[in-house]
């Protein structure tokens, strides 16, 4: 779990995260939200919201074995029940390191990310910078 909370630091310093309900709500609407986390001691209520923001951005949602205070302390702010992802492929790095603490949970959403991590991957690659020619 120490890499888990480690990373999740190293995406808030990389700038690809949103913290608490309304700029996850922001994100998803904007639809450049890859993956919403949510503590596992959330309310009813924002698990609720949450599955409606993950509609809405047409993005996953997921709880990680961390408490609201664990979560909020892990990047470095007050707890915080539910934050986003915003880079497709810091998500299925994230969920491949919680892979090994439940399999059974987070192994499909993993491959799922990961097949969408390299498909943006390769798109990126595919597109090639238009050369300036001068009009004459």
């Amino acid at each position: 779990m120490n890499r888990v909370v480690s990373f999740l630091g190293l995406i808030r310093k990389a700038g690809k995260l949103d913290v608490g309900e309304e700029p996850v709500g922001s994100a998803a609407r904007a639809k450049s939200a890859k993956l919403i986390i949510l503590a596992n001691d959330t309310t009813d209520n924002t698990i609720r919201r949450a599955s409606h923001f993950a509609s809405v951005a047409k993005a996953p949602y997921v709880s990680v074995p961390l408490t609201k205070t664990e979560l909020g302390s892990a990047i470095g702010r007050p707890p915080c029940a539910m934050i986003s992802i915003n880079d497709i492929g810091l998500a299925a790095n994230l969920v491949g390191k919680l892979v090994p603490s439940n399999p059974e949970l987070y192994t499909e959403l993993y491959e799922e990310l990961n097949i969408k991590a390299e498909k943006t991957l390769k798109r990126k690659k595919q597109t090639k910078p238009r050369k300036h020619t001068k009009r004459q």
